[in-house]
């Protein structure tokens, strides 16, 4: 049940994270200027990031994986 736990939680996390970084990153590019300063060009902004974001989740879950990973292995083996 932990373990099942702790999967959820890093899954919820890797999710909610590249979803703040996207949101953030897109209207800081939209602040600059390129799509213009308009609730038009905020939205075509957001549509045009959505191919990306989709390779910041996916890159996101995996190192995160990655990391837990590495990290249960260094417990478990106890190699401080």
């Amino acid at each position: 049940y932990l373990f099942q736990k702790n999967i959820y939680t890093r899954i919820i996390g890797a999710v909610s994270g590249s979803l703040v970084f996207y949101i953030i990153s897109n209207f800081g590019v939209w602040s600059l200027g390129s799509y213009g300063y308009s609730l038009d060009g905020l939205l075509i902004c957001y549509i045009a990031a959505i191919p990306f974001y989709s390779n910041t989740l996916i890159s996101t879950i995996l190192y995160s994986g990655l990391i837990e990973t590495i990290n249960t292995v260094y417990k478990r083996y106890n190699l401080t």
